[in-house]
């Protein structure tokens, strides 16, 4: 009896575990099962012309890397790709990755090149700003945090912006505040206060005379952009978040992304001057001639429109990313357009007029 028993448990041990071993065998992936090796997400079907300049989309989403921010150096040599990453420069001629920045200790929001091309400034969720040296990828000073800084941001930095003449640097923060920074010796010129939520765009008017910044209070305020008094409020736009903003070439007119297009104001009056797109926009900027928008869509229109600024006529369609493009900007010539998407992606455009 206790021999039957005992064989029962036997049989009953074995046939558990090869049950077992047969699970594993079939969901295990092999070379003779390739359906199930992990692969690299399919090539982005792109016009030609253009070229993937960074791909971390990952598979199915999964280690996708976010890009929050892109900006060219003034002579469109080098594109700076901000994220959850970091930040890496690229050489926009081969591709080539030339520098990978690091010291941000979270997602960095923006970048912007100085006027000389020699400085990059950088806002993070890690509420500092930082100022590298584009050749060397060392930093040159922090705008808050250790012994050797100077103390600023309490609040993740969003938006950083050089002024023309490369002198000042303004940044946008969680804490509320527009800061103004000395860039030679990273000491404070000015703290701007009277927005009621997180600063999340700013921007220098090309002569420098005027900064204008965004906020989540649904407010766009102008502020001198050398003494940094308050000036006006912007309005006309209602409770909309601003996504984006750029300056025209020659300061007159100031363009914006929102949830319900892109939208212009005169920057003389701070009156309302049309709109286009009739759809959640979330990133905007000028041609250097100033004669083309462009607009980045949100998730549902992941697309890239280019408009003629004078008919407000819809020229052409850039389509490529497959989520939100939060950053377009073109080459000082005016010859590329680069976009960055939360799609982990940021792609060149040859534009052919």
């Amino acid at each position: 009896m206790k021999s039957t028993r005992m064989s029962i448990l036997i049989v009953l041990v074995l046939s558990t575990v090869l049950i077992v071993l047969v699970l594993l065998t079939i969901t295990r992936p092999s070379l003779s099962n390739p359906d199930l090796i992990v692969k690299d997400p399919p090539e982005l079907s792109l016009p030609e012309g253009a070229k993937v300049l960074f791909d971390k989309r990952g598979l199915h989403g999964v280690d996708r890397r976010d890009i929050y921010g892109i900006a060219y150096a003034p002579d469109g040599s080098r594109l700076a790709v901000a994220g959850d990453i970091g930040i890496l420069i690229y050489d926009t001629c081969t591709g080539e990755e030339l520098r990978r920045l690091k010291g941000h200790r979270a997602e960095v929001y923006s970048v912007a090149f100085s006027p000389d091309g020699s400085t990059l400034a950088s806002g993070a969720e890690d509420d500092t700003v930082r100022l590298w040296d584009v050749v060397t990828g060392k930093h040159k000073r922090i705008l808050k945090g250790h012994r050797t800084t100077v103390y600023g941001h309490s609040g993740a930095v969003y938006s950083v912006a050089f002024s023309p003449d490369g002198s000042t640097l303004a940044s946008g923060s969680g804490d509320q505040t527009i800061r103004l920074w000395d860039v030679a010796t990273g000491e404070s010129k000015g703290v701007l206060t009277g927005h009621a939520a997180e600063v999340r765009n700013i921007a220098f008017s090309p002569d420098g005379n005027t900064l204008v910044s965004a906020s989540s209070d649904f407010t766009m305020r102008l502020w001198d952009g050398i003494t940094g008094e308050y000036l006006k409020n912007l309005t006309g736009h209602g409770q909309q978040h601003i996504r984006s903003l750029a300056f025209s070439p020659d300061g007159t007119t100031l363009a914006c992304a929102t949830q319900e297009g892109v939208k212009f104001w005169k920057v003389a009056t701070g009156q309302p001057a049309g709109s286009l797109a009739k759809r959640d926009v979330e990133s905007v900027a000028f041609s250097p001639n100033g004669t083309t928008l462009a607009s980045g869509g949100d998730d549902d229109d992941p697309t890239i429109r280019l408009w003629d600024v004078a008919t407000g006529i819809q020229k052409q369609i850039l389509m490529g990313h497959t989520y939100f493009v939060n950053s377009v900007v073109f080459s000082p010539d005016g010859t590329t357009l680069a976009s960055g998407s939360l799609d982990g992606t940021v792609i060149l455009w040859t534009l052919h007029e």
